[in-house]
């Protein structure tokens, strides 16, 4: 408490003599920095944990029972996901059970605080290991939803002393919780702009967006990027989104492009249904609260042991795709991306609570990738027209998409990835079972 006492009081004085903007800029450097650090600290725990269980570990069982018993690797290899993964559904399972659901999507995480004016901080810690623990084991989910309500709980909390303070804190909270989940978003996927967009990419004009408000989100967001970026360089961490080449294309393979952007729609389709078929699932079953989780993570181990490349979100993953597609070929690729999009909302409806974006990009790169090798549609067109409509028609978003890919593509693809991104949000949406989650 004296501890507290201290930083409060120190934070008075510092900011006594402020008002108005500059007050609310030092805020959000401060706040910046501390939400870059933490989502660099998070995805390098996440990082740490893929080296020691999926690397390390699995090396070690191998020897051990290929020397002492003769079990080829070939079956450690496949019994050891599902067996991980089946563990890491229990303890999902039996967490939820006793803490109760307390990772969303973070459009839900917005969302909330735009109804009430702020967000929940209550025990912080349970929604830390909640967001953790399916990312460990394997989840094909992404580390954004469980991220943005450890930030956006804990910035509350930070408004809250503030409030104390003076009255002039009164009514930062909503704009404080905004402003924490856009610098994670802008921070883990290494796309300050699409974060700072995603509050305001609705459809409807935001009463934030003002002159101000802008100065200070831009502020909060390229503060927590740069952070954690400084992290990620000088000790290591995940790296955020691929950066792929220039496209080298001629006129005709432009007739490609249609396709490719209806079988990225195809596959955003086999995304929604499997989300309407879980949720029904979920809600049927919601007594078993403890039972689904396991179930999904079975699925996912044995799926897993199938097409390793199917496990993960994918960020960590996808320097392997790259690397390797044209040696796994155009029919597992594509295996691996149709795993990739049933699994992400199964996983999510069933307890493994986490975001959609990496795999959904992963999986639209995988697509791309088969597609080239199907047709001969230079590489790269073909994995940003995929990637871009599979994520324009799953997000809905084509705004967002453009800002978050940006990065990944160089700025002469822009034109393909806002046209792709823009035809498939148009593509109707199949009617969604709603589940209160």
């Amino acid at each position: 408490m004296a501890q507290k006492s201290i930083l409060l009081t120190l934070l008075k004085k510092i900011t006594a003599k402020m008002t108005g903007i500059p007050v609310a800029i030092f805020f959000a450097l401060i706040l910046g920095s501390i939400v870059g650090s933490i989502s660099w600290l998070f995805l390098f725990l996440v990082q740490w944990s893929y080296d020691v269980f999926w690397q390390q570990l699995p090396h070690s069982l191998i020897h051990f029972f290929n020397s002492n018993y003769g079990i080829s690797e070939g079956v450690v290899n496949l019994s050891y996901p599902a067996a991980v993964c089946t563990i890491g559904g229990l303890v999902i399972g039996l967490l939820e059970f006793k803490w109760g659901k307390r990772v969303v999507k973070f459009e839900q995480a917005l969302g909330e605080i735009k109804q009430t004016g702020t967000y929940r901080y209550h025990k912080l810690y349970q929604v830390l290991i909640l967001a953790l623990i399916p990312l460990v084991f394997g989840g094909v989910i992404g580390p954004e939803a469980g991220l943005s309500c450890v930030i956006a709980g804990m910035a509350v909390w930070i408004a809250d002393h503030f409030r104390n303070l003076k009255s002039k804190y009164a009514k930062i909270n909503a704009n404080i919780c905004e402003m924490s989940i856009i610098a994670v978003l802008g921070s883990i996927f290494g796309a300050p702009l699409f974060g700072f967009i995603a509050p305001f990419d609705n459809g409807k004009q935001s009463d934030l967006l003002k002159r101000q408000k802008v100065v200070i989100y831009l502020t909060v967001t390229f503060s927590a990027f740069t952070s954690f970026a400084i992290l990620t360089k000088k000790i290591g961490g995940l790296e955020g989104l691929p950066r792929f080449e220039t496209i080298d294309w001629q006129s005709g393979d432009l007739l490609w492009s249609i396709p490719a952007i209806a079988l990225g729609v195809i596959f955003g389709i086999f995304y929604s249904l499997a989300d309407n078929l879980s949720n029904i699932i979920s809600r049927k079953f919601a007594e078993h609260a403890i039972i689904l989780p396991i179930i999904s993570g079975l699925i996912l181990g044995i799926l897993g042991g199938l097409l390793p490349l199917s496990l993960f979100s994918g960020e960590a993953q996808m320097t392997d795709l790259i690397n390797n597609y044209k040696t796994l070929g155009a029919i597992a690729l594509f295996l691996i991306a149709l795993a990739k999009v049933i699994l992400c909302p199964l996983l999510y409806n069933t307890g493994w609570r986490g975001g959609n974006i990496f795999p959904v990009i992963f999986s639209g790169v995988a697509i791309g990738y088969a597609f080239s090798l199907l047709t001969g549609m230079p590489t790269v067109l073909a994995v940003t027209v995929c990637t871009a409509s599979i994520t324009g028609y799953i997000m809905r978003k084509p705004l967002m998409v453009i800002l978050l890919l940006l990065l990944c593509f160089p700025i002469d693809n822009l034109v393909f990835v806002a046209f792709a991104a823009v035809i498939a949000s148009l593509v109707p949406e199949l009617p969604h079972k709603s589940v209160n989650k």
